[in-house]
């Protein structure tokens, strides 16, 4: 099964293709740079420029150790710059690469050009539990609306529509009483990204019936939604842990499960 795959350059991205090269004939790979991430608002806000430089120590003790184990030997690398991952000698240079399944998480939204020459052959990875959580920060929200049950990924078909595409699998973190906001984010994104192989062998192989996305249901969040007031609510909240409380009410919840 030829693979390509197109990502971002932080440490999760790398754990992403480690495991993909590992379950499957990788032939190539992109990383497009996406810059600092809420850049601007880090300038504005001591608060959180905290919370992101707490974010990336978090994702140093998930995925530091495992992305040494990364060998890409043979294996076609294209650096772009943020913005550029729609640009037609990228997409032409993949065309060329002939894969059979493209995997997609972190870039920048894909175009027409990706979507028309490749169409349902890319996976996508959301971070986010689609349909009700799709946007922006979609593993953010579910603690500003306190609907922790709410917290996971997405893995679904890549469509024109940004978020919405048919699912293929929905992964909630297991959330225990000492985790915290932190903790609970790379635990959903680690998860996700190890199941991911074995649920697109699954839909290689027509054992998974996708299901299609009501997106009445949920909403788009954008990044001018995000704030130092919700942000700090969230961290009075959730920095340092989660109560057994809380921890009892997600497990016995039903919110967020059904996506039809």
């Amino acid at each position: 099964m030829r693979t390509l795959v197109l990502t971002s350059n932080g440490l999760r991205h790398k754990y992403f293709l480690k495991v993909i090269s590992e379950n499957f004939e990788l032939i190539g790979a992109v990383y497009e740079d996406k810059g600092e991430y809420y850049s601007k608002k880090q300038k504005e806000s001591s608060v959180a420029e905290e919370h992101f430089i707490k974010l990336g120590s978090t994702e140093k003790d998930f995925f530091q150790d495992e992305i040494q184990k990364l060998s890409l030997k043979n294996v076609e690398i294209k650096n772009i710059n943020k913005n550029h991952i729609n640009d037609e000698y990228i997409i032409n240079w993949a065309k060329d690469l002939k894969p059979d399944i493209i995997f997609l998480f972190g870039t920048g939204i894909l175009k027409d050009g990706w979507l028309d020459r490749f169409e349902n052959k890319i996976i996508n990875l959301h971070l986010g539990l689609s349909p009700f959580y799709r946007g922006s920060a979609t593993l953010f929200w579910p603690f500003v609306n306190d609907e922790l049950e709410c917290v996971g990924a997405t893995i679904h078909i890549a469509a024109k529509k940004v978020d919405a595409g048919d699912i293929l699998h929905r992964e909630k973190p297991n959330i225990e009483f000492d985790d915290n906001y932190y903790s609970i984010n790379y635990k959903t994104i680690k998860s996700t990204i190890d199941i991911l192989p074995s649920i697109a062998i699954k839909f290689i192989q027509g054992e998974i019936e996708l299901i299609k996305q009501d997106i009445s249901n949920g909403k788009v969040y954008k990044k001018s939604d995000f704030n130092e007031s919700v942000l700090t609510s969230v961290l009075d909240k959730y920095k340092d842990s989660i109560s057994k409380d809380v921890v009892s009410k997600i497990k016995g919840s039903n919110k967020c499960i059904c996506c039809q």
